[in-house]
């Protein structure tokens, strides 16, 4: 398990293009010293493909959303982060 690795895990409900998906998580201020990464998964059953994301990252702090969010606050990594760790 990678402690400086965070996965944010997108389930793709909608036909949003990928590359508007990515452009979000990238426009966010990351946590200091932490890799992000970006999984899109998709299929029938939401719970088996976050289950079969969660075990294929070794990322130790894993956030999963849905593609079809619009996330205000551009600090809601670092502000995850510090409530995870506390």
């Amino acid at each position: 398990m990678d402690e400086n690795k965070l996965a944010v895990i997108i389930y793709k409900t909608t036909n949003s293009p990928s590359d508007a998906i990515k452009a979000m998580l990238e426009s966010l201020n990351m946590p200091q010293g932490f890799l992000p990464t970006a999984n899109i998964v998709g299929g029938i059953n939401r719970w088996r493909a976050y289950n079969e994301a969660m075990k294929a990252n070794d990322a130790k702090y894993k956030i999963y959303i849905d593609d079809n969010i619009v996330i205000l606050n551009q600090n809601i990594l670092i502000d995850l982060i510090e409530i995870f760790k506390s």
